[in-house]
């Protein structure tokens, strides 16, 4: 996959493309007790999915959910792309940079097709 259709969510204002040659870097505000969503697009039928490259620090200060996304409905190919939804609700003010993958969880020695980093600050 060569690029990553980002759509924003909650008024946050990223790229509309991100390519894979050269991950860039997103901004992401988040009030504390609030949340913020991206889409990102996917295709789970051929087993990738997006996930952390590590694990978050338990004092990070927001709260990541990854919901991966399923095939348009009526679709009935494998292979067919949809939208992955990444969530950051913010529990308490700080900032941490994220990166995901975009790779099958078990090709650990292969080079993920795609990633993308997330600067998420969390502020009152």
């Amino acid at each position: 996959m060569k690029s990553i259709l980002l759509t924003a969510l909650c008024a946050l204002s990223v790229p509309a493309v991100v390519q894979a040659e050269e991950p860039e870097t997103i901004p992401v505000e988040v009030l504390v007790g609030e949340t913020t969503c991206v889409m990102l697009a996917g295709n789970p039928t051929t087993g990738y999915c997006w996930y952390p490259e590590k694990k978050l620090p338990k004092d990070a200060p927001f709260k990541l959910i990854i919901r991966q996304g399923k095939a348009p409905e009526g679709a009935k190919l494998v292979g067919v792309p949809s939208q992955m939804m990444v969530c950051f609700k913010g529990m308490r003010v700080g900032a941490h940079t994220l990166r995901l993958v975009y790779a099958r969880p078990w090709e650990k020695a292969k080079k993920p097709a795609n990633e993308v980093i997330f600067e998420i600050r969390v502020t009152e």
